[in-house]
């Protein structure tokens, strides 16, 4: 991976300085880009880290990862069989081929770096259930 400045924005008129100045790209989730720039297929050179920060009242729906909690499952069938779900800012993951679990706060960790599934050994229980009562 290429080197790169970081800067985290704490509002939608601080992003929008720090891209215009910088000419960076904007981090929300970072599972695309960060990959890319691991396999170094891009090289920005500033990521400015918008996960987090309120939305103007003007614009309509809500962040993804807000505190209200609200089940949403989903299916990826890239290299690995990903089944997970998302809830309030939690993300869990599992590889259906090897049953290996991840949780995610994407609130603390939004590039999902720092899988906290030892951590919470109950909620993995609990979303791993729910998953299996969604495939059924």
């Amino acid at each position: 991976m290429y080197a790169f400045e970081y800067q985290r924005a704490k509002s939608v008129a601080d992003a929008a300085a720090a891209l215009a100045k910088t000419g960076g790209k904007a981090l929300a989730g970072g599972q695309s880009l960060v990959g890319a720039m691991k396999l170094r297929l891009a090289n920005p050179g500033t990521l400015v880290d918008i996960a987090g920060i309120a939305a103007p009242n003007s614009y309509q729906g809500t962040s993804a990862i807000d505190d209200n909690r609200r089940m949403a499952t989903f299916f990826a069938d890239y290299s690995l069989r990903l089944l997970g779900l998302r809830d309030g800012a939690m993300k869990y993951i599992r590889e259906l081929d090897s049953g290996r679990s991840q949780l995610f706060d994407l609130r603390a960790d939004p590039g999902e770096t720092r899988n906290v599934a030892d951590r919470y050994p109950e909620d993995v229980r609990w979303y791993a259930q729910k998953l299996n009562e969604w495939m059924k």
